[in-house]
């Protein structure tokens, strides 16, 4: 709550929920100054008492706004400068406090640790501020000197400008942790906040004397924010302040605190909340996750992998049709240049991968590379005459299960089966290699460049690169360069006749004619950038025909492929398109390349056949209903009926489990689920998902990860992999979206790949935030979104209609004015408490799992998941306290919950499986009943997806997921995980081993490389 006093201290304006507020200094009922979807902080009177000055979003961004004290006039200054509110290492930065010139006719908007000061005239403009001062605070009572402090991490100092010399001088030095330090108009009183503690204080100091007295002890009954203003009287003897959710006058002189009583009735204006429904169905699934799609060098075939195998097609309309059959992953097909072989490299998740090729007409696929020494084989790629393929190669990563990151590039003869050249090493393995048209040369990229060798490694040639650095890529590995992008670049492949470069960002795709010349092109350059169009909307894998005359590529399921010189006409006809900035300039173009549908349709994994489960307590789900004596009649994959078991009829055909002493609940759905999934090869099975499934979840939406994530999803719909439902974003929408129109073209994208959510991700402003939401609502997507823990964004967030929010704020003292607007607005909250910024739920529980180990957590971890795991777990040790730091949070959920609002399970993905009871189990410890947190994990969570009506309780219809644990939750909320058996789709799994017990008897297949085995601890 900002605070201050108007210049005859007769009136206060302060500021609740992004809204401003006018009342006298006695108190009684405010006069709401603003209202509309605009957040507004710091209002502060102008010396006269006409204006008020404060930071506001109305303009989309944070920018300087002055109304007249009735609020009319609204005014927005500096319309150019931003004021964002992004985090960075962890610290907050917020709307600075403006401070009024002693004469009224300019404000001075201060800095941050990210951006200089301004200050800006009512009537002429604005000027910089001296880069060193940022945090000003102060004026003095002359104008003359500007008043900033500096955190040291050690000490805090404050010190002044004069602004007539320039002059800079220390005027007083505070302890470590001090902040938001104030000086009384008659230059007595330094007063400055303390957050060494989290409840913070509020400290007094005599400048005369440099005695220190502590004024206030408790600033909140939790973690304080502050960035919240508070000013003194006029005559210096009394201090205004609000904290408690309280406005407080403190006199200086006796220490008197008084209450200024108000009862204030906030209207709060919001957009249209985004919430759509979807409904999951067990027909035959329309595969949308295709990659690596190339035709034959005729024209006539179209080659693809979906769900983990290859595929083949007639060119233009025909049916997809399996190529091989082999229990192998199979990946990045590619024609050879005669067309009558197609290589391809498989991955097996215990034996590593290998090389192969078949006849394009089908029969049996012929290995190109041994066994013997276990690798991972990436990008292959043909010679013109198809004597040799160049592959990349990697040993190292192969037993991890890991992603494969540099390799060796290694030419193969293809007749003889002999990796015959190594042509270099510390090459990315995310690479586009290719052979020249004389196939004297190879192509590839390496850190942040575009190479050129000759066939022995020995010739290479500089050919482009895609950022300004001293490094020189041609002598190995740059640290600073992620090993699977270039800077933002990905997919890099020059055409074999040397004219054009394409690339991917965001995957959208990228064209630059090649200005054939003496120096290395330089793309994206600040010292004149080389021409780049953007030619394709969604675009993936990019392949070049022999000749370099084609250019093909697909996005979801759909196959696109242009001649490239009809993209370069293009792009010379719309040359005033041209949008970016001076160092990322490029055109759009909009070109209508030729499009293939790719019609694959695959069979969903369900149980066919019917199952009873009798004699359990049923915790439904349905309202408070628990059926202590009852029976599960589960049918084709979906609830056919529940009830007292002496009431339900069982079909003669249906197989009889009895459950008596046991418990069922439907299966955890957890919404905040980073499942890490892998960028270059995914695999055959992937621990995450194995981990969740056997922990209970059959429902998982992953917030943040990358396009494979819908591959993945796809690969456990069709039973391929065993894990839970798996809804993704993609990637978040972190890159800067610069108009609605990029903002539906983003959104798009997902669509097309099925998805449900969009995730809003660091957007500078606010105007940009409402663009994706507004594109959101366009494509019938809901969007969740990340407020870094600022909790300004978390109204505006919820002002701006957004289905969700991810992660709990700062909160400091939450009062009821917060709870009802989160509960009346719907959003659903998602507080993810076990990475809670004050401290998560998972250094609690692991503390817990020292004491008591949970052999489970490391049947499905890789041995150094296992490591690592053993290595984060504190130490046998007396438990800190601050590890229940999250139990505050967890009771704001609850406050939420309880007043009618909308809460969600997520665990973040940090200990996948277990994570998700350690979420449900923190969620208790914040005052919801054992019912109340199962109702979140499972029922509420389906409503955060829209998909209540087929998941989150067992009613009839309903897909049949459920957990049978041996203990009930309901006596103890630990119980969660005794889990005995897990059913997905109406297929039951042994909890413990995920080996499937109906309708099949089925081991789970091995998943860990040869020779590796499960860590085990003593049980």
């Amino acid at each position: 709550m900002d605070v201050d006093l108007s210049p005859d201290g007769k009136e206060i304006v302060f500021t609740l929920l992004g809204e401003i507020f006018k009342m006298p200094v006695e108190g009684g009922t405010p006069e709401q100054l603003t209202r509309g979807m605009a957040i507004n902080f710091h209002p502060i009177w102008s010396p006269d008492g006409k204006k008020i000055a404060f930071v506001s979003d109305i303009s989309g961004a944070w920018r300087l706004q002055v109304m007249q004290a009735d609020g009319t006039t609204q005014r927005t200054f500096d319309p150019g400068r931003l004021y964002g509110i992004t985090s960075n290492d962890g610290d907050i930065a917020f709307p600075p406090i403006p401070i009024w010139l002693t004469d009224g006719t300019a404000v001075l908007v201060p800095g941050n640790n990210y951006l200089t000061g301004r200050l800006v005239s009512l009537v002429s403009g604005s000027s910089t501020l001296p880069e060193d001062v940022k945090k000003i605070f102060d004026i003095s009572p002359d104008g003359r000197l500007y008043y900033y402090w500096i955190d040291h991490f050690t000490k805090v100092e404050i010190i002044y400008y004069d602004r007539l010399t320039g002059k800079i001088s220390k005027f007083a030095e505070l302890p470590a942790h001090a902040c938001n330090p104030r000086i009384s108009p008659d230059q007595k009183w330094l007063i400055y906040m303390t957050n060494s503690d989290p409840k913070g204080s509020l400290v007094a100091r005599d400048l005369a004397t440099g005695k220190e007295e502590v004024l206030v002890d408790q600033l909140d009954s939790h973690k304080r924010k502050p960035e919240e203003h508070f000013t003194f009287s006029r005559d210096s003897k009394h201090l205004l302040i609000g904290y408690m959710g309280k406005i407080h006058q403190i006199d200086l002189e006796h220490r008197a605190d008084k209450i200024i009583p108000f009862k204030a009735k906030l209207n709060i204006d919001c957009a249209d909340f985004n919430c759509n429904s979807y409904k999951l169905s067990l027909d035959p699934l329309q595969v949308r996750y295709t990659r690596w799609a190339n035709a034959s060098p005729d024209g006539k075939k179209l080659v693809f992998s979906a769900l983990h195998k290859i595929y083949i097609m007639d060119l233009p309309n025909g049916k997809p049709y399996l190529l091989v059959s082999q229990p192998l992953d199979q990946l990045q097909p590619a024609f050879s240049p005669d067309g009558k072989w197609i290589a391809y490299v498989t991955k097996s998740d215990t034996l590593g991968g290998a090389l192969w090729r078949i006849p394009a007409s089908g029969g049996k696929p012929e290995q190109l590379t041994s066994d013997q020494s276990p690798a991972m084989f990436a990008s292959p790629a043909w010679s013109p005459d198809g004597e040799y393929i160049a592959i990349l190669t990697d040993a190292i990563h192969v037993a991890e299960g890991e992603d494969p990151h540099e390799g060796s590039l290694q030419l193969l003869h293809v007749s003889d089966k002999s990796l015959s050249k190594i042509i270099g090493f510390g090459i990315s393995m995310v690479n586009s290699l290719a052979f020249s048209p004389n196939g004297k040369q190879i192509i590839y990229t390496q850190n942040d460049a575009l190479i050129v060798t000759d066939l022995d490694g020995r010739n290479r040639q500089l050919f482009a690169r895609f950022r300004e650095t001293e490094t020189d890529p041609l002598k190995g590995t740059d640290p600073l360069v992620d090993p699977e992008t270039t800077n933002g670049f990905y997919q890099i492949s020059l055409s074999p006749n040397k004219k054009y470069i394409v690339y991917e960002i965001n995957e959208d795709l990228y064209l630059s004619p090649v200005a054939l010349a003496a120096d290395t092109i330089l793309i994206n350059s600040t010292k004149g950038p080389q021409p780049v169009i953007r030619f394709a909307i969604g675009g993936l894998d990019p392949k070049w025909s022999l000749d370099g005359s084609m250019l093909s590529w697909s996005y979801a399921n759909k196959f696109y492929r242009i001649n490239p010189d009809e993209i370069m006409r293009t792009a010379i006809s719309q040359k005033d398109t041209a949008i970016g900035n001076k160092n990322e300039q490029y055109f759009k173009v909009h070109i209508q390349p030729e499009t293939v549908n790719i019609g694959l349709e695959a069979s969903r994994a369900y149980a066919k056949g019917t199952i009873a489960l009798t004699n359990a307590r049923i915790i439904t789900m349905k309202g408070e209903e628990v059926i202590e004596k009852g029976t599960v009649i589960i049918g084709d994959g979906r609830f056919i009926d529940v009830g007292e078991s002496s009431k339900l009829k069982i079909p003669k055909t249906a197989k009889v489990i009895d459950l008596k002493g046991e418990t069922i609940m439907p299966g955890i759905i957890d919404i905040h689920d980073h499942v890490s999934t892998r960028q270059v090869m995914t695999g055959q099975q992937w621990w995450h998902y194995l981990s969740n499934l056997a922990y209970g979840v059959t429902t998982a939406r992953d917030p943040s990860n990358n396009y494979n994530s819908f591959g993945d999803a796809e690969c456990i719909e069709t039973g391929q992999m065993a894990g839970p439902r798996l809804f993704s974003v993609g990637d978040a929408v972190v890159f800067q979206i610069r108009s609605y129109e990029e903002a539906l073209a983003t959104v798009q994208k997902r669509a097309e790949l099925g998805a449900t959510y969009i995730k809003q991700y660091q957007q500078e402003t606010r105007l940009q935030k409402q663009w994706v939401a507004m594109a959101s609502q366009h494509y019938h997507l809901n969007m969740t979104n990340e407020g870094d823990f600022a909790f300004p964004n978390y109204i505006a967030m919820i002002k701006d209609g957004s289905t969700g929010i991810e992660h709990a704020p700062i909160w400091g003292d939450v009062h009821d004015d917060v709870i009802q607007l989160w509960a009346l607005s719907g959003a659903w909250h998602t507080p993810t408490l076990t990475v809670a910024h004050e401290g998560g739920a998972t250094a609690y529980y692991r503390y817990q799992f020292q004491l008591h180990p949970d052999y489970k957590v490391f049947h499905f971890r890789p041995e150094k998941e296992y490591q690592m795991f053993i290595h984060k777990s504190p130490p046998k040790i007396p438990m800190p306290m601050d590890f229940l730091n999250f139990i505050y949070p967890s009771s704001v959920s609850r406050r939420i919950f309880h007043a009618g609002g909308h809460v969600a399970l997520g665990s973040h993905g940090n200990d996948p499986g277990i994570g998700a009871h350690e979420e449900l189990w923190a969620f208790q410890l914040g005052g919801l009943t054992n019912l109340e947190a199962l109702k979140i994990a499972t029922i509420e969570s389906a409503k955060a997806l829209g998909m209540q009506q087929d998941i989150g309780s067992i009613e009839p219809g309903k897909l049949a997921d459920l957990i049978i644990l041996d203990k009930n939750p309901l006596d103890d909320i630990h119980n969660s995980n005794s889990i005995r058996y897990v059913m997905k789709n109406g297929i039951l799994y042994d909890g413990n081993t995920l080996d499937e017990i109906w309708p099949e008897k089925k081991k789970l297949p091995e998943w860990r490389f040869k020779g590796s085995k499960a860590p085990s601890i003593d049980k």
